[in-house]
């Protein structure tokens, strides 16, 4: 399986925070045999605007990221002019730009979206996977 890591899903698996993921989430992360994971450019440009705001509580760079990414094997997903116009497509369930381009990346790159965002889950789509209750 192909794999889109929503933003706070990377975050999480940085953090060590393994107690979010359901069991089957688990098996799926530790899994790179048969699965491939991605990063979109998106999130790491996000995790670059919240490090330089100094978000209290955020500890993370988007160049440590980057290099642990690719210690890891996670790949980095560029974003395509096709990405961005694909953003006025979907309903505005969703306000935030990032994550919009992440459900657009996914659709158009045939990417299950790996998240626990509420408001991406609305979209119902079944390339978005929810990380608790599968």
């Amino acid at each position: 399986m192909k794999i889109l890591l929503d933003t706070h899903i990377l975050i999480w698996i940085a953090g060590n925070e393994t107690h979010r993921f359901s069991p089957k989430i688990l098996d799926i992360l530790e899994n790179r045999r048969e699965n491939e994971f991605f990063v979109s450019l998106a999130s790491i440009w996000e995790i670059a605007i919240k490090s330089a705001l100094k978000k209290p509580n955020f500890p993370y760079k988007a160049d440590i990221m980057l290099q642990q990414m690719q210690k890891v094997g996670i790949r980095l997903l560029s974003i395509t002019p096709n990405n961005v116009v694909g953003v006025s497509e979907l309903p505005l369930i969703h306000n935030d730009p990032f994550d919009r381009l992440l459900i657009v990346q996914a659709k158009q790159e045939k990417l299950q979206l790996l998240t626990a965002d509420q408001l991406i889950l609305q979209y119902d789509q079944s390339f978005i996977l929810d990380t608790r209750t599968i």
